[in-house]
């Protein structure tokens, strides 16, 4: 998770005597058993959290009046950046399964709404449908808790349908482009400055233009027409995924371009990136020319797809959607002690370890899909055998996401199972009485499978995503 900048609100109201965690996790900028805050702060608070209760109207007149009365303080320019007829408003949350730094963070905003109530409610109702149409897809419903859905309010002058040339006043500054006088996309810059309000994001936006139509993804960010809101799907499997369209015949081009998971510029077998697929023998796995919008020299997968305007993904636009969620959601929700780096004890003097006299509990939360359990074994490693750590890709760039750990090594002793609580938590007893004296590492694997029902979703995952692992050095003395 990137966490460029905290917002404005939560900066002050901490420079006051700080807040609650839970006001950071729902966008108040202050809960009713804080800290007393200062006056301008105080109204601060008020008019984002008549944003957060959809009274925008209220929002804005609160704004400007801090305006007004404290116009030399960081509160004040606030205000008054807040209360122009194009600004940012404030933020809340959508739908909140579990904490950000574990989350797919799927951020909502929208160009063309204006700061009255009825303008804006019109974006959150459209903004509160986006977990809906996650909800009806087989994929994004598997996984649907791996997402937190968070809105961001933008009031913009404008409310015209966007133009070719950017003379429009909106917050993200949408204009038409492209072959066709329908595709429309935003200012990619405004969009990231208003991520910036955020405590912590993953560079992913959706963001719907009123009155606009068609869309585009690219670099993480998503650029609807608000007429276009039945393939939020297929354009956010573009922008987190990187996949590729899966329909021919709609600029008659030759294809080109570099190959995606699912988009081919050869139709052989052995140079596909879906070999596997077709190494496996998969049903309703095989090539098809005709993709990316092009009729020849472009290749497919599958003959219907989310993709190329389908109901549900292919198997292999869905491998590389469940593999592109877990780059930024870990396996492992949380632990219990706080995990031990592996580069943390030196057996032979002083260290972190957990000196064990009597019995210890060692716990994991594993995070849960819709319908298939995680697979949780625990492992007792004497010293000698604990495996260095994992090799990262050595391809010279630098990931922000779960690639950069590389697969986690083989461990050459007998896994322990683990059953699960009603709590969904995993626990390992270690009792020191049953070990010879010494330094061992406790770890906890967990893995998904990603089999779900008799299908097999994930054959390759060459950058062990699906698992992971936690360890304690733990002591009998």
């Amino acid at each position: 998770m990137l966490c460029p900048g905290f917002c404005l609100s939560l900066v002050l109201a901490w420079s006051a005597g700080g807040l609650p965690a839970a006001a950071q996790e729902n966008g108040s900028a202050a809960a009713a058993d804080g800290p007393t805050l200062p006056p301008d702060l105080a109204l601060l608070h008020e008019a984002e959290e008549q944003v957060r209760r959809q009274r925008y109207a209220r929002a804005i007149e609160l704004y400007t009046k801090l305006a007004e009365l404290y116009p030399d303080k960081p509160a004040g320019r606030a205000g008054h950046s807040r209360s122009r007829p194009t600004a940012y408003l404030g933020w809340s949350d959508v739908v909140r399964s579990g904490p950000s730094a574990n989350r797919v963070d799927v951020v909502l905003m929208g160009d063309g709404y204006q700061g009255n109530d009825i303008d804006q409610r019109m974006f959150d109702d459209l903004a509160a449908r986006v977990p809906e149409r996650f909800a009806a897809n087989a994929v994004l419903a598997e996984y649907l808790d791996y997402h937190d859905f968070v809105r961001i309010n933008l009031r913009s002058r404008d409310s015209r349908p966007p133009p070719p040339e950017g003379t429009l006043e909106t917050a993200l500054g949408s204009r038409l482009y492209g072959k066709t006088p329908s595709e429309v996309q935003v200012d990619r810059g405004r969009a990231w400055s208003y991520l910036g309000e955020l405590p912590d994001h993953d560079n992913l936006v959706l963001a719907w233009v009123r009155h606009a139509e068609s869309g585009n993804a690219s670099g993480g960010l998503v650029c609807l027409g608000t007429a276009w809101e039945a393939w939020s799907v297929h354009f956010w499997a573009h922008a987190i995924a990187g996949l590729g369209d899966e329909t021919p015949a709609w600029m008659h081009l030759v294809g080109d371009d570099l190959p995606r998971p699912n988009v081919a510029n050869a139709g052989i077998a052995r140079e596909v990136p879906w070999k596997h697929w077709l190494d496996a023998g998969a049903r309703r796995v095989a090539i098809f020319e005709g993709a990316d919008g092009k009729d020849f020299g472009a290749f497919r997968p599958a003959p219907v797809c989310v993709m190329s305007g389908g109901g549900e993904f292919c198997p292999v636009c869905r491998e590389a959607l469940v593999l592109a969620i877990h780059r930024y959601v870990d396996p492992i929700d949380a632990c219990r002690p706080a995990a031990h780096p592996l580069a943390a004890e030196d057996p032979g003097g002083d260290s972190t370890a957990i000196v064990a006299r009597e019995p210890l509990e060692l716990s994991v939360v594993p995070m849960q899909p819709r319908t298939h359990r995680l697979d949780v074994h625990f492992f007792v490693l004497p010293t000698g055998a604990v495996p260095p750590p994992p090799v990262p890709p050595d391809d010279g760039r630098v990931w922000n996401d779960r690639r950069a750990r590389g697969p986690l090594p083989e461990l050459d002793v007998l896994p322990i199972e683990s059953a699960a609580q009603p709590d969904g938590s995993h626990r390992f007893r270690f009792d020191p009485a049953e070990w010879p004296r010494g330094t061992y590492r406790v770890v906890c694997r967990v893995r998904d499978a990603a089999r779900v029902g008799e299908e097999t979703w994930v054959l390759a995952d060459e950058h062990g995503l699906l698992e992971s692992e936690r360890g304690w050095w733990v002591r009998v003395p």
